[in-house]
């Protein structure tokens, strides 16, 4: 009965060893079941780059007003007329003769182009209207001729036709602004004066004067 017992239990180590190997490979398998989280961690590197900007141009607008000097006159007494022009300007011709008419032409002391001119017809046969519209016809086809106004006036009592236009001379846009009048002897007067285009509103005031400052003889 002893030696019974004594095979039962080894027999009985035995399958708890058998049990015991098949547990362990068991726990093998579902080691391999095992999920691996991996984790990488980034390393981020912040760099101060510094820039070195060229210096800014700052651009001052600056306005600067330039005020005409004064403009002072002095007479001229012709045979027809008088009239007062700037002292600086330069008379070229006082009543010369051209032939059938009288020539007064004073000029700028700046620019040849800047001038008035003042031309006498006595006794002339035709009236202002009638020359204004020969001498417009015959200008029409010079380069650069465009008309701005033509139209009756009258000037000082006298009528006449006021004639503006620009034309093209030597090369020059000129701005011209002819007034023709019959005056009460039967003469006829022109009163022309002229400046480049760019620069007649600087002349414009000038003009003006010299011509409210014309008495016809």
């Amino acid at each position: 009965m002893h030696l019974r017992q004594r095979r039962r239990t080894l027999l009985w180590i035995a399958i708890a060893a058998t049990l015991g190997g098949l547990a362990s490979g068991c726990g093998g398998s579902s080691t391999s079941n095992v999920v691996t989280h991996t984790v990488t961690a980034k390393h981020v590197v912040h760099r101060r780059v510094l820039v070195t900007l060229p210096p800014r141009r700052v651009v001052v607008h600056r306005t600067v007003v330039v005020h005409p000097k004064p403009v002072t006159y002095q007479a001229f007494e012709g045979s027809y007329f008088s009239m007062e022009y700037p002292s600086t300007w330069i008379r070229q011709t006082s009543d010369a003769s051209k032939g059938n008419y009288l020539d007064t032409t004073i000029n700028s002391d700046e620019n040849n182009d800047v001038l008035i001119r003042v031309d006498v017809t006595p006794n002339s046969s035709a009236n202002a209207a009638a020359s204004a519209d020969q001498l417009e016809q015959a200008l029409s086809t010079q380069p650069g001729y465009r008309k701005i106004r033509f139209r009756p006036t009258t000037f000082q009592g006298y009528s006449g036709v006021a004639w503006e236009f620009l034309v093209s001379e030597h090369g020059v846009l000129l701005h011209k602004v002819d007034v023709l009048l019959d005056d009460s002897y039967g003469d006829g007067v022109a009163i022309l004066t002229q400046a480049p285009v760019d620069d007649y509103g600087r002349w414009q005031p000038v003009f003006a004067h010299m011509r409210q400052s014309l008495l016809i003889a």
